[in-house]
């Protein structure tokens, strides 16, 4: 028997489970489910062996996830609206005396780009910079590598475990003893030794919002647009970053986002008194998404409230990408549901330049499961085998930074479209308009 302790990567909600000795993927981060939330979030912290009959426990390492150190290290070419928080940093990293600085908050809003970024900027004022993150066996193993390997000197260390607990944290003493200074980030407080700073990250808020889109001062109008597409997305601070990069990949203004983000009602879809359903009820989504919804329909109906994509099964959402490709003027190919490669959708086209052939894979993805780089090399590669013009990725979520910068370097081979891209199709292709396939 084992007792696994987890945390949940969304809500920070931790709880611990017994799991009997037979089940042998206790270790696999994203196939447990949040006992707060209900997303399946929840990363492993720990495993404690029952030994005796007593019920005594003891530590179970887990099988390490490798961790990485960085010498030079990789930052978003756009820093969203933290410049606040890395003069803090900046500042509390400066005091004399200070071993480290702790910076707090919720999954997603942030802390390692801060970390990262503070890296970047400052890193050079340091005898080294050095990024480790993974699992506590993993970062105590890496640490110690460190101290043996420089020795006493002033660097700088970013210390990102996977747990606020275990023997990581003796290693980072010792090496903050011989003169290393330190940045962790994390939802729980390791109580390292002092003097010791502390940083609490909150999630952007509406002035850092309506700057990051406008560019300028933002005026009030722009403060409330902005609070409304906070509202939208309080659930996930991740979210609301992915949101606000997209925006600006996209040059889309303030009110664009929000009109993007905002639930509707459907004309003409009541319930048995007359009123009109929400979107989000269970007997809206009976009446108009359990029965076959001609192409047309679905295509009115999603580009009104795009929200309703959620609740699709990934092949109808598959289905709906090949239909609005078809409006495109493309000669679409849907591939069988499964065993399909990678590729969802062919999608071919002739004009006076030449004939192109797109090779797209769809995601419908809940929002705050965001497409890694992972995915957009795997398309890229099959782009690559078939001899195709390019990739496209649709999804009705989000891209992650590593994933957007391996598109900028084979811009012209792959093309990610994420919510906002969706919803520019739909109503282009609801509205009449023909949108380019790579806009």
């Amino acid at each position: 028997m084992r007792e696994v302790w987890l945390i949940c990567s969304r809500c920070t909600y931790a709880w611990s489970t017994l799991v009997a000795d037979e089940h042998a993927r206790y270790d696999v981060d994203g196939t447990w489910r949040c006992d707060g939330c209900g997303v399946y979030a929840a990363t492993v912290l720990e495993v404690r062996r029952l030994v005796d009959d007593e019920s005594a426990w003891e530590l179970e390492g887990l099988p390490a996830r490798e961790p990485y150190m960085l010498e030079s290290v990789e930052v978003a070419p756009r820093f969203l609206g933290r410049e606040y928080e890395l003069a803090e940093l900046e500042s509390a990293l400066s005091e004399p005396g200070v071993r480290g600085v702790i910076i707090f908050g919720k999954s997603g809003v942030g802390k390692s780009e801060l970390a990262r970024q503070f890296v970047s900027q400052w890193g050079e004022t340091f005898d080294g910079a050095f990024v480790v993150e993974g699992r506590p066996r993993g970062v105590a193993e890496s640490l110690q590598g460190l101290l043996k390997t420089h020795g006493r000197r002033d660097a700088l260390l970013v210390v990102e475990p996977s747990s606020p607990r275990g023997s990581w944290i003796d290693e980072l003493e010792r090496l903050a003893d011989n003169g290393w200074r330190y940045i962790y980030t994390g939802v729980r407080d390791p109580m390292l030794l002092p003097p010791v700073k502390r940083l609490t990250l909150e999630p952007l808020n509406a002035r850092q919002v309506a700057t990051i889109v406008t560019g300028d001062t933002a005026d009030d109008r722009s403060l409330a647009i902005a609070q409304r597409v906070i509202e939208r997305l309080s659930d996930s601070p991740l979210l609301l970053n992915l949101a606000m990069e997209a925006a600006l990949a996209r040059r889309l203004a303030l009110g664009q986002v929000l009109r993007y983000l905002e639930p509707a009602t459907v004309d003409g879809v009541v319930d048995t008194t007359g009123e009109a359903l929400s979107t989000g009820s269970p007997e809206f989504e009976r009446i108009e998404l359990a029965v076959r919804t001609s192409a047309d329909e679905l295509i009115a109906l999603l580009a009104r409230n795009p929200e309703l994509m959620y609740q699709l099964e990934p092949r109808r959402f598959e289905e709906m990408v090949a239909e609005v490709l078809a409006r495109m003027g493309f000669a679409v190919t849907l591939t069988q549901a499964s065993r399909d490669g990678g590729v969802d959708v062919y999608a071919a086209k002739s004009d006076g330049v030449g004939s192109f052939l797109y090779l797209v894979d769809c995601k419908r993805y809940a929002p705050e499961r965001h497409v890694g780089v992972r995915l957009v090399r795997q398309l890229y590669g099959v782009v690559e085998e078939q001899r195709a013009t390019a990739g496209i990725i649709a999804t009705t979520s989000f891209f992650t930074r590593d994933a957007q910068a391996f598109e900028e370097s084979v811009k012209f081979r792959n093309n990610l479209k994420d919510y906002f891209g969706i919803r520019q199709w739909l109503e282009a292709s609801h509205g009449g308009s023909e949108p380019a396939a790579s806009a």
